[in-house]
């Protein structure tokens, strides 16, 4: 089967995801569809309230009440997520599909050790003894190169520094192999140096694993060294979607001109950012 023939891993049709407020509803999310193929690499950028986060935590159904989805569908290899019952999602989520947050503390225990907490992780969706724990765990942190693994599998948290905790976020992401991961906005906080090495050891990672990545992010330059695909978001809708080149060489939505011009790069010395 061809490149072009193959079926999606992830279908997502006409989602709408609300959230009920004083003022009526907020259509964060407003009809939103996509595809991606096994292996594929798609990044979806859009200023703060566009609603690209809101999309990644529908997928893999981290929409806390009162928010709702109220339409769509969002199919994994043909079978459709909105509406499994809760223990059928934990079964996907961690396995199937992991999420890499903005903040690795949304993933990591600070009382629990970074060994401690890749073997929960494991336990999740394994039988595994702790001694096969400890030697995944040891793996796991060498794979997202951290130096003496064998060592820092017994540290805490605050042990490390952003950057490292992000790898770690990461290593337990990649656990089971899982064939989609969903990051949103993993390297945002952390310096251009950092997040530029984190970057290429993602993109190393996933294609060596063949784990489709949805990269969630509001800046155009990282999204492009990352991804095949983007789609450029804006009030809960995608206004423009293709391989990553055409659309940030060639864009045809005004709105993703106006990012693109945006940019440091295209400013003339002097010039007030847009």
């Amino acid at each position: 089967m061809t490149e072009t023939t193959r079926a999606p891993l992830l279908e997502v049709t006409n989602l709408r995801t609300w959230f009920p407020s004083g003022r009526g509803e907020i259509k964060a999310v407003d009809g939103v569809s996509f595809s991606l193929a096994p292996g594929e690499v798609l990044g979806l950028v859009g200023e703060s309230g566009s609603g690209k986060s809101i999309t990644g935590f529908s997928i893999i159904g981290l929409i806390d009440e009162p928010g709702r989805i109220v339409e769509g569908s969002i199919k994994l290899e043909g079978r459709e997520l909105i509406g499994l019952p809760a223990h059928e999602l934990r079964a996907i989520r961690g396995k199937t599909i992991s999420m890499v947050f903005q903040d690795p503390m949304m993933t990591l225990n600070p009382v629990l050790s970074i060994g401690t907490q890749i073997k929960l992780a494991l336990e999740a969706h394994e039988n595994i003894s702790a001694s096969d724990a400890r030697e995944r765990a040891i793996k796991a942190l060498a794979q997202v190169r951290i130096s003496e693994p064998e060592r820092k599998v017994d540290f805490f948290p605050h042990q490390f520094s952003g950057g490292m905790r992000q790898r770690v976020a990461i290593a337990i992401a990649l656990l089971h192999r899982p064939k989609l991961i969903i990051c949103d906005e993993p390297t945002t906080a952390l310096d251009v140096s950092i997040q530029a090495e984190i970057l290429t050891e993602m993109k190393e990672l996933v294609a060596e694993l063949g784990t489709a990545l949805i990269w969630i992010s509001h800046d155009l330059a990282i999204v492009s060294s990352i991804a095949d695909r983007v789609a450029v978001m804006r009030f809960g809708n995608i206004v423009e979607i293709g391989p990553a080149l055409g659309v940030l060489t060639r864009p045809q939505h005004d709105y993703t001109k106006a990012l693109l011009d945006a940019l440091p790069s295209r400013a003339k010395p002097g010039q007030l950012l847009l």
